[in-house]
């Protein structure tokens, strides 16, 4: 066959095989109807992932052995996983699925790939029937819940399995390590995976190997572990979509303002209207609402019909003046309002913007929207009122949290332009840490007020912005932080790292809360920090500052407050996943300073005994004094401590374990498996740099299972791993 005819072919089938993956196609369980869209796994064809609903698994893949093995993979979805063992050197891989149309995909895909010795059948898993033939691995990735009724068949045909878990809430030990560990007795926790493009970081599955026996368990892994690989989100998609601009909401309030049927009418009732500027930028219409209001709009038409007639795009031109005089830096085009002080790029932008409108005007309604730059609607955590464009042809809207390209939208409607391409953009759902503190946290009649800094290695950012939930509660640009520029000389942008936030809290009663603070640049995130508020923890006894300068580093109290507050609720929150909080009747915080952390602790440990543990005698009498909760005793960092074997069954601590030496490791992680009960669970914060991370849980599981690791936004080395003893 000649390289021309291969190449079409190849070209017909990657084309079949895209329509295939972008089809609206949903597939139900023939055990319970669960629904799993189309797409569901990311797929490599030709080298070139696709953005499915999941990342890959290669982290934890590349623990297993592969070579020379017989696989079987259950639920096989589109065969990724399949074709990944066959890549690492299975000699034989069989998937099943349950799904014709998917096996159907996962076939073409492979085909197209050019893999030999995989191959995909129907079947539903749950069938014993299908378990007659011996495999070496069996990978049940994210299907326990089906492969949970035939845990004995699986039992008779391999020695080792690999789940992958569903969702965690504390079920991990009744719902996993029970049924599983009756069976297959050895276990190792390989890594952590995604939770998919619905998920918001704060949930992750787990994957675990399990063996016959220990000898094995560690025949099939070829690594310990893949904790030093964060778990492989799908990358954030980006498709094209035509929307109806007259359909549109997102400027109802000044189309219900200047109700005219068409263009000419609306432009001519604007032109004979003359408000003067000072008045106009006065209105509380445009300085409270912006671009959500009316006045805005009326200034950028006043202003493009006076460029029309005049040319000028300058000083002089009523939306210029507005824009270099009275437009609020903070508004909503953060970024445009830093730069607004140069009179030329001032002009340029404003320019800009008017050519689009003498696009829209000479096109006299027809479709330009080829010629034009398209829309960008961001998707992701939508609030609770999210912006929703309307789609071309169809009674479906968009939901976005933001939209770049207002005006573009608002002169299409204004001039009747049927039609506007748009990018929608889905914000990551995991973003990374930016480094940075929140230093001040203040909440008065129903306005919450936060000072601090943050900053992006990558770059400079645009905006930060607080948020509650999905809401957006204030957004405001960098301000000038010397100290910050002192403390980080290597980044050339880290003067403008400061931000002060004020946002009201509507409907908001005084309870338990975690406010996220985002980086923005090009109005997408890049990074966050973490806030968490327990009701009264202002209010909470303050150390004197000596004390609390020798215990924590400084003497602020607020700073003090919010770092226990986050500590507490970072520790909590990791474990949460793997047990029921309250589940557990004695808890340890071992280096405890001035016990302020366990007073908000407790609120999520109800049943809980709370013993604290600190080396610092004038911390101890402190907190005795001031009505600390719980027992108090003496202890430093490393052992021995004066607690009984098997005491707790959750221990707690918020320094640093990259700040011992190994010994003080060793000897540190020797006294954790004597005070804890078997099944008893540690939350510990790691510190240690990425590049060390996975020798040094490596270390702590050849004493303790590592079953979590989870990167909070808590504070500087804020990661924080689950240990759990056997």
């Amino acid at each position: 066959m000649s390289a021309t005819v291969t190449e079409t072919v190849e070209a017909r089938l990657r084309a079949l095989i895209t329509a295939g993956l972008e089809a609206p196609y949903t597939s139900r369980s023939g055990t319970d109807g669960t629904a799993t869209g189309n797409h569901y796994q990311s797929i490599a064809l030709d080298g070139e992932a696709t953005a499915g609903f999941r990342g890959d698994r290669a982290a934890v893949l590349d623990c297993i052995d592969f070579r020379g093995r017989k696989v079987l993979d259950l639920g096989s979805n589109l065969g990724e996983m399949s074709r990944s063992a066959r890549t690492r050197g299975a000699r034989l891989v069989n998937g099943i699925e349950f799904d014709p149309y998917f096996v159907e995909l996962a076939q073409l895909i492979t085909a197209y790939n050019g893999q030999s010795r995989v191959s995909f059948r129907q079947g539903d898993v749950t069938d014993p029937s299908l378990y007659g033939e011996r495999y070496d691995v069996v990978l049940a990735l994210s299907v326990f819940h089906y492969v949970a009724r035939v845990l004995d068949q699986l039992a008779q045909i391999t020695d080792v399995l690999i789940v992958e878990t569903h969702k965690l809430h504390g079920n991990f030990d009744d719902g996993y390590l029970l049924p599983i560990q009756a069976r297959f007795p050895s276990m190792r926790v390989l890594g952590q995976t995604d939770w998919g493009q619905l998920g918001d970081g704060s949930e992750t599955r787990i994957v675990i190997a399990f063996g016959k026996t220990r000898a094995k368990l560690e025949e099939v892994l070829s690594a310990p572990h893949a904790w030093e690989h964060p778990p492989s989100a799908p990358p954030p998609g980006r498709r094209q979509r035509t929307i109806d601009p007259a359909a549109s909401t997102l400027h109802r309030p000044f189309f219900e303002a200047w109700d005219y049927p068409d263009a000419e009418r609306l432009l001519a009732a604007i032109d004979a209207t003359a408000i003067p500027l000072d008045v106009l930028a006065a209105n509380a219409n445009v300085a409270k609402h912006g671009y959500s209001g009316w006045a805005y709009w009326f200034l950028y038409l006043k202003g493009w019909l006076h460029y029309r007639a005049t040319g000028v795009a300058g000083a002089g031109n009523p939306y210029f003046d507005y824009m270099t005089v009275h437009y609020p830096p903070d508004a909503a085009d953060a970024a445009l309002g830093r730069a607004l002080g140069d009179p030329d790029v001032a002009e340029r932008t404003v320019r800009r913007r008017f050519e689009d409108l003498d696009r829209f005007d000479a096109a006299s309604g027809s479709d330009v929207s080829a010629e034009t730059t398209p829309l960008r609607a961001i998707v992701g955590p939508l609030p609770r009122n999210p912006l929703r464009l309307a789609v071309a042809g169809s009674e479906e809207t968009i939901p976005a949290r933001r939209v770049d390209g207002w005006h573009r939208l608002f002169g299409a409607r204004a001039l009747g332009v049927p039609r506007l391409r748009t990018e929608v953009v889905e914000e990551p759902r995991v973003l990374p840490l930016l480094r940075g503190f929140a230093e001040r946290f203040a909440l008065r009649d129903g306005t919450l007020r936060v000072e601090g800094w943050c900053l992006d290695a990558d770059g400079p950012l645009d905006a930060v912005e607080l948020r509650l939930g999905g809401d957006t509660l204030a957004l405001a640009t960098p301000s000038p932080r010397d100290d910050v520029a002192a403390a980080y000389p290597e980044v050339a942008h880290a003067r403008a790292s400061g931000f002060l936030l004020e946002g009201e809290l509507r409907g908001w009663k005084d309870g338990p809360a975690r406010f996220e603070l985002v980086g923005v640049r090009d109005w997408l995130p890049v990074g966050r920090l973490r806030i968490d508020y327990e009701p009264g923890m202002l209010d909470l006894p303050a150390p004197p500052a000596e004390l609390a300068t020798r215990v924590y580093g400084h003497g602020d109290r607020v700073r003090i407050a919010l770092r226990a507050a986050l500590a507490g609720n970072a520790l909590l929150d990791a474990v949460a996943h793997y047990r029921t909080l309250d589940s557990f009747r004695s808890v340890v915080h071992w280096e405890a300073g001035c016990a302020l952390l366990g007073r908000m602790a407790l609120r999520r440990l109800p049943r809980a005994k709370l013993t604290s543990v600190e080396a610092d005698a004038d911390a101890i009498a402190w907190a005795q004094e001031s009505g600390a909760p719980g027992a108090l005793l003496a202890g430093g960092p490393v052992p021995p401590i004066a607690l009984e074997d098997a005491a707790a069954d959750l221990v707690l601590r918020d320094r640093p374990l990259a700040a011992l030496g190994e010994d003080e490791l060793d000897a540190f992680l020797g006294e954790l498996l004597r005070i804890l009960r078997p099944g008893g669970y540690a939350a510990l914060v790691a510190g240690w740099p990425a590049d060390e991370r996975g020798a040094a849980l490596a270390r702590c599981g050849d004493r303790l299972d590592v079953v979590g690791a989870a990167t909070t936004g808590a504070w500087a080395g804020g990661d924080v791993v689950v240990l759990r003893r056997p």
